[in-house]
């Protein structure tokens, strides 16, 4: 988890940079690349030094941005979305999609209940982190919480049916009583979710 972490942040690392930022030496470091490299989670590249031998470089590959286990459970699942989307049943799902996200919205709904701005905030970093989210939050410029999310457990269904990332942006505006906008979608090809909730000037209704 921590390789999958440093590596969302930086993109692409040398073995030495991967190794510094773990505390760990280069060669427990590599261990554990080799075994994600084997698992088609991380990809290597050469770099051409100027001087002395080439070095690797290691980033995330395509399936290993995402952070599953892809099981055979998960597997199966997929292919019945698949076949629901190739067999023109996707307003079905995506009526699924609407009814569930209205219950995550009374989940979320009811552990933020009446808590002040800055206490929920706290709070939604938790649910999301409890949820495998590894979320981040931080301030902008202007004081704004921006909440960045390094995984997302439900990316291979996000990709098929973007309404996902938006019904999800739309709960955060009705919980969170503040005006969140999604900057940044891993379904559309960068590296995290990124978030920022601004505080309203009218309240809330």
């Amino acid at each position: 988890m921590e390789i999958f972490i440093i590596l969302k942040k930086n993109g692409k690392m040398d073995l030495g940079e991967i190794s510094s930022a773990l505390g760990i030496s280069k060669t427990a470091t590599l261990k554990w690349l080799v075994k994600m490299e084997n698992e088609g989670r991380v990809k290597r590249t050469v770099r051409r030094n100027r001087t002395g031998r080439p070095s690797y470089i290691f980033s995330l590959s395509d399936n290993g941005k995402a952070l599953d286990e892809n099981s055979t459970h998960d597997s199966i699942l997929m292919d019945l979305i698949d076949f629901m989307k190739d067999h023109g049943m996707s307003k079905g799902f995506d009526e699924y999609l609407a009814e569930r996200y209205k219950k995550i919205t009374t989940i979320y709904g009811n552990q933020l209940l009446g808590l002040p701005e800055e206490k929920r905030v706290q709070k939604l970093l938790d649910m999301r982190n409890v949820d495998g989210y590894f979320a981040e939050l931080k301030n902008d410029p202007s004081g704004n919480s921006i909440m960045t999310e390094y995984n997302c457990p439900i990316f291979k269904i996000a990709s098929r049916f973007p309404v996902t990332c938006q019904l999800e942006t739309d709960m955060f505006n009705k919980v969170m009583m503040m005006d969140v906008k999604n900057n940044h979608r891993q379904i559309d090809g960068v590296d995290c979710c990124v978030f920022s909730l601004k505080k309203r000037k009218e309240s809330y209704q």
